[in-house]
């Protein structure tokens, strides 16, 4: 026998289950998943220009098979400087050591997941220590949309998005190269500080290729930021 609780149940769980119908129709025939602001996913359309999911909706795309899900990837400067020598044997070298750097500084600002230093010597080159998807600073505005988009020349924000210029520590070209092949342009495989030595660094702040590669290499003494991709 039915009560008028068990009613006023049935018929909420009956409308529940319609939206829900409607919902998973919607989305199979559109190409389209819901996705939170918290994820690190998102809709890159082949055939369109699709917006970043910003917790209201995603963009629908013609089908699924004009989308494709990319990971979501933030990029920041560390607040710390190093010198040239970055490699500390402990660590492992100067990858390891860079790497450990980025990590630290991420657990230290609460930035989640795992990261690597933006970082080129002589026999390997930086756009090959990341990882593609779309990349945002720290800010959440979108610096790249992939990385063909973030090796060609210009960025659509910058990476510190503070007003401030920092030096950084690439020895990388903007094609994302090593530009180590180039006199003075690693710090020698980063293991030197000294005046004499020089090496490649970038500016935060701009948004054409000087964001990795400034006109010119910088003594490897100077204190200069690391850019951290996270990786996972």
């Amino acid at each position: 026998m039915f009560t008028k609780t068990t009613s006023i149940t049935l018929i909420f769980v009956i409308a529940f289950s319609f939206v829900y119908v409607l919902f998973i129709n919607e989305a199979s025939i559109t190409g389209q998943q819901v996705i939170g602001a918290g994820d690190k996913k998102h809709f890159e359309c082949v055939s369109q220009t699709c917006t970043l999911v910003s917790g209201k909706g995603a963009n629908k795309c013609s089908s699924d098979s004009d989308c494709k899900v990319n990971a979501k990837w933030l990029v920041f400067v560390t607040e710390g400087k190093t010198k040239g020598k970055i490699m500390n044997q402990t660590l492992g070298g100067s990858f390891a050591s860079a790497d450990y750097f980025c990590n630290v500084e991420a657990h230290v600002f609460n930035h989640p997941g795992a990261y690597v230093a933006w970082l080129s010597n002589k026999s390997l080159n930086a756009k090959d220590r990341i990882k593609d998807g779309i990349y945002y600073n720290a800010e959440d505005k979108i610096v790249a949309m992939n990385k063909v988009d973030l090796l060609d020349g210009t960025l659509l924000n910058p990476i510190d998005n503070t007003n401030k210029t920092k030096g950084v520590w690439t020895g990388t070209g903007y094609d994302g190269n090593s530009y180590g092949n180039k006199t003075n342009a690693d710090c020698y495989g980063w293991n030197f500080q000294r005046t004499v030595v020089k090496g490649v660094v970038g500016k935060s702040d701009k948004t054409n290729k000087v964001w990795t590669q400034y006109a010119q290499p910088e003594a490897c003494s100077n204190l200069n930021h690391l850019y951290c991709f996270q990786i996972a």
